[in-house]
């Protein structure tokens, strides 16, 4: 019993721990009125894998596709 307890809290420790890690940074005109954008286009950089864009890709579309 003692070692599922120290288990779980140490499973606890480390996913709280990993949750202060991230850090998000944006850039955009506050003045801008994004309303008025209707549409999109992607632009593909050489650098990425191909995977990973398609994966972005298809991430973005979907949840944008949800949009009204």
């Amino acid at each position: 019993m003692k070692i599922f307890t120290s288990l779980a809290i140490t499973c606890q420790i480390l996913v709280v721990s990993s949750s202060f890690g991230q850090k998000v940074s944006y850039d955009f005109d506050k003045n801008t009125n994004f309303e008025q954008f209707k549409t999109y286009t992607w632009v593909y950089i050489k650098q990425l894998e191909a995977e990973l864009d398609r994966q972005i890709t298809v991430a973005v579309d979907s949840q944008l596709g949800k949009k009204v």
